[in-house]
């Protein structure tokens, strides 16, 4: 019974043992080693990059979905037949794959069957070849090329060594060839001149590497100012070449290691620039040094000198004339040393320290002059003798007088008659006014008509007047220009009328008719006769101012002796007197 229980115990410790051992197998074999073995086939068995692999297989279950690996990347899924061979399939040999032995493999998906192949992958020769006409970096090069992938790209990096990883130029693509012709890329400003600069060209896909080398020309730059002698106030600007094409470059005045740059510019992709950093110089430099410039490439480093000497403004300026007439003279200016294209103000009739009225503005040309520019006319009211212009630049601010002389008008009435008879018509000229001006005409301070003055600033024979009546002695006749207030006076001496009564008789009875006429009163008037205070008789004159045949009795009832009969003209009131006597006894 003992060795019965023993045997069974034994057993059981063997049982133990078995499943221990079976346990730790399972964990710890290969995984490969848990798939079922099947076979591949590969045509061919190397190949380049991109070419084209044909697989086939067998030992997989029927109609199982198998996956085909290169390496560890699975490229492309297959049926297998109902025996479970797969069909002969294809893939091509995927881009960036390195030269060396790889793997291909198939694995059923529910069977877990894998078959694996070696695969080598070779190399592709590849060449280059560089040429440039102007060796300097930021200019072009011309890449040639063959044995590349079609249509691949090529990426190009400058002194590419085991510890660098150079510089990078860019890519450019192969043709369907497979080749690189004469291809453009500019030289990477980074890359350093003057000396021998290797050249590699990797195919993107393919992995294929080639070499070349190029000797690099370095940089000679020079740069220029606008003007070795600018004003202060004005503005500068640069102008250079042989910089790396597009780098930036600072402008400093001064020593570079201790000031700011005072200006910046860009290269364009020829390594030049012109007339770029504009650069005003402060008003309150020195002048009459010489100072410097100093031009330095962000990437090239090698600095350019300039030197220049800051000059003060000397400004003149020229008026079309100096002498003239308010109204008919028109004046333009020239003058020089101001600020080139600063506007100029033009001041007029300024003095001490005010500038007067502003009368014009206008631009200088590039230099910093101007010629006959602005058009001013003198003014009507500006008083004669000396007159100041006062000319302003507004970023030069340096004030420049020019004097001109205001003359003044000498002007002259003269009336047709100097000595008028009432009733009279006079007309009048004169000279001396401004040209085209309106003149009114005054007398004794009444204005009584106007005239115009010709381009000579004359006139003739206008303002026609007649000689109001009742008035004797002296007259003023006034011309005085509307706009310009220049004034003529002369003066007339007026006649006064002389009229004259011629009776038929002298002497006479009261109720006796007597008949008179008269003379020199005025023409087409109306008369009235009064012996002594009595209105005895009414006439009118002819054209002439002369009555005929106008006849009056004597009042009756009137004392002996003499009387006076009194004929007057109404609108003149010249008056002829005559005695008339009548008898004693009457």
């Amino acid at each position: 019974m003992r060795a019965v229980k023993g045997i069974i115990m034994l057993a059981r410790v063997f049982k133990i043992l078995i499943l221990k051992t079976l346990f730790f197998t399972l964990i710890f074999l290969p995984v490969n080693d848990l798939f079922a073995a099947g076979s591949l086939n590969s045509q061919p068995s190397f190949g380049k990059v991109n070419s084209k692999v044909n697989i086939s297989g067998n030992g997989f279950k029927g109609g199982e979905n198998v996956d085909v690996f290169f390496d560890q990347k699975k490229i492309k899924s297959a049926k297998s037949e109902g025996n479970g061979d797969l069909k002969e399939t294809s893939f091509e040999v995927p881009c960036s794959t390195p030269n060396q032995r790889h793997s291909i493999s198939a694995i059923g998906s529910s069977s877990k069957t894998k078959a694996e192949k070696s695969f080598f992958v070779q190399p592709i020769p590849v060449s280059i070849t560089v040429k440039a006409s102007d060796p300097k970096p930021g200019k072009d090069i011309e890449i040639s090329g063959r044995g590349f992938l079609s249509e691949e790209k090529v990426k190009i990096v400058f002194d590419k060594e085991a510890s660098s990883s150079g510089v990078p130029a860019g890519s450019i693509k192969t043709d369907k060839k497979g080749s690189l012709n004469s291809q453009k890329l500019p030289i990477p400003p980074d890359v350093k001149g003057e000396k021998v600069s290797r050249i590699t060209a990797i195919g993107d896909c393919s992995q294929s590497s080639a070499n070349s080398s190029i000797y690099l020309q370095g940089f000679y730059p020079n740069a220029s100012p606008s003007n070795y002698a600018p004003k202060v106030g004005t503005k500068i600007t640069f102008s250079g070449n042989g910089f790396i094409p597009g780098e930036k470059i600072g402008v400093f005045l001064g020593d570079p290691n201790n000031s700011k740059s005072v200006a910046n510019l860009k290269a364009d992709k020829n390594g030049t620039f012109k007339n770029l950093g504009e650069f005003k110089i402060p008003k309150d430099t020195i002048t009459g040094m010489k100072s410097s410039f100093t031009l330095i490439g962000e990437k090239s480093k090698k600095p350019v000198t300039i030197s220049l000497t800051f000059q003060d403004f000397n400004v003149s300026i020229t008026l079309s004339s100096y002498f003239g007439l308010p109204g008919n003279t028109i004046l333009r200016f020239s003058g020089n040393g101001f600020v080139p294209k600063e506007r100029v103000d033009v001041y007029f009739g300024g003095g001490g320290q005010g500038k007067g009225k502003l009368v014009n503005v206008f631009m200088t040309d590039d230099q910093g002059d101007f010629k006959n520019k602005g058009e001013f006319t003198l003014p009507f009211g500006i008083r004669a003798g000396e007159n100041v212009f006062n000319f302003v630049g507004r970023e030069s601010n340096k004030p420049q007088q020019a004097v001109f002389n205001v003359g003044a008008f000498t002007a002259n009435i003269v009336p047709s008659n100097f000595a008028p008879l009432p009733g009279n018509s006079i007309a009048f000229s004169g000279s001396g006014f401004p040209p085209n001006e309106p003149i009114q005409i005054y007398f004794n301070n009444q204005l009584v008509g106007s005239a115009f003055s010709d381009s000579k600033g004359s006139f003739k024979n206008s303002a026609k007047i007649q000689v109001p009546y009742g008035l004797g002695g002296q007259a003023q006749i006034k011309a005085v220009g509307s706009l310009s207030g220049t004034s003529a006076i002369q003066n007339l001496e007026l006649q006064a009328l002389r009229p004259s009564v011629t009776p038929s008789t002298f002497f006479g009875a009261p109720e006796s008719v007597v008949t008179i006429k008269g003379n020199s009163f005025a023409p087409n008037e109306h008369i009235i006769v009064k012996f002594d205070e009595v209105n005895v008789s009414e006439a009118q004159t002819d054209g002439k101012g002369n009555f005929d045949n106008v006849t009056f009795s004597v009042p009756s009832g009137l004392k002996g002796g003499e009387h006076t009969v009194n004929v007057s003209g109404d609108k003149s009131k010249a008056t002829g007197t005559f005695p008339f006597s009548i008898g004693e006894g009457g």
